[in-house]
C-alpha cells in the first residue's frame, strides 16, 4: 500500500501497468489513478508474481529498425497507428488489423533526431546485425521538458520479420528489397563471427603446465 501511494505522489495519472514478463502488448493496460489496485490484481490473478508500473507517454509511436555493426544505419521510422490508444497484440500481428506509416509523417529535423538517437542507442548497447526500437517521439509542445524529445521503450535484438512487417517498409524506402535486406543481415553476421574469430586467435596460448612433480631426498 505505501509503494502505490509512493507511485501515486511520484508518477502522474494515468499509467501504463503491465507484467515484466511478457512481450507483444500482452496485458497491457492504461489506467486510472483509482484503478491502478484492481489493475495489479488482475495480473496477480494470471499467475505473475510482479508488474510495472509506467508513466502514460504521449506524442507519436514510432518503431524503427536499424541495421549493422559498428557503423550502425537506422531506416526510416514508422508510425503505429493504435485505434484504442494502447497497440494491441492483434494490431501487431493479425493482417488488416493494424496500421503502419512509413514514413512516419514527420518533418525533417524530427527525423534527424530520431535517427541520431536510434543509432546512438544501438551502438551504446553494443548491438549487431539488426535490431528494432520501439519508441516515442514529443514535439516541443508535447514535452515536460519543452523541447522535442525520443523516449525509447524497448529494443528488440531479435525482431520477427514476417511480410508484413514494417521494417521490410523501411529497407524498401531506401531502396532495399526483402531478400537483399536479409542478405545483408546474414553478411552483418558473417562480418561479427569473422571479427570474433579473429579476436580469439589472438588470445595468448597458456603455456602447458608439467604433470611430473619431483622431489629431492637429503
Amino acid at each position: 500500500e505505501n509503494i502505490l501511494e509512493e507511485i501515486r505522489a511520484k508518477i502522474p495519472a494515468p499509467y501504463i501497468v503491465k507484467p515484466t514478463d511478457d512481450g507483444c502488448s500482452m496485458m497491457v493496460q492504461k489506467i486510472a489513478k483509482k484503478d491502478l489496485e484492481t489493475a495489479i490484481a488482475a495480473i496477480f490473478s494470471q499467475g505473475k508474481t510482479t508488474a510495472l508500473i509506467e508513466e502514460y507517454i504521449t506524442g507519436m509511436e514510432l518503431t524503427v529498425g536499424v541495421i549493422g555493426n559498428d557503423i550502425p544505419h537506422a531506416l526510416p521510422p514508422s508510425q503505429a497507428i493504435a485505434n484504442t490508444g494502447i497497440l494491441s497484440i492483434e494490431e501487431k500481428f493479425l493482417p488488416g488489423a493494424g496500421e503502419n506509416q512509413t514514413p512516419a509523417p514527420l518533418n525533417q529535423s524530427a527525423h534527424q533526431l530520431i535517427k541520431e538517437t536510434m543509432e546512438r542507442a544501438y551502438k551504446e548497447l553494443g548491438c549487431k546485425g539488426y535490431a528494432r526500437i520501439d519508441c516515442f517521439y514529443q514535439a516541443a509542445k508535447e514535452s515536460p521538458t519543452g523541447k522535442e524529445r525520443v523516449i525509447i521503450l524497448e529494443i528488440n535484438t531479435l525482431p520477427g520479420m514476417t511480410p508484413a512487417t514494417c521494417i521490410f517498409h523501411q529497407a524498401a524506402e531506401i531502396g532495399m528489397k526483402p531478400m537483399e535486406f536479409i542478405d545483408k543481415i546474414i553478411n552483418y553476421g558473417l562480418e561479427e563471427h569473422g571479427n570474433q574469430q579473429k579476436n580469439s586467435d589472438r588470445l595468448p596460448i597458456p603455456k602447458k603446465q608439467s604433470s611430473v612433480s619431483t622431489s629431492q631426498s637429503i
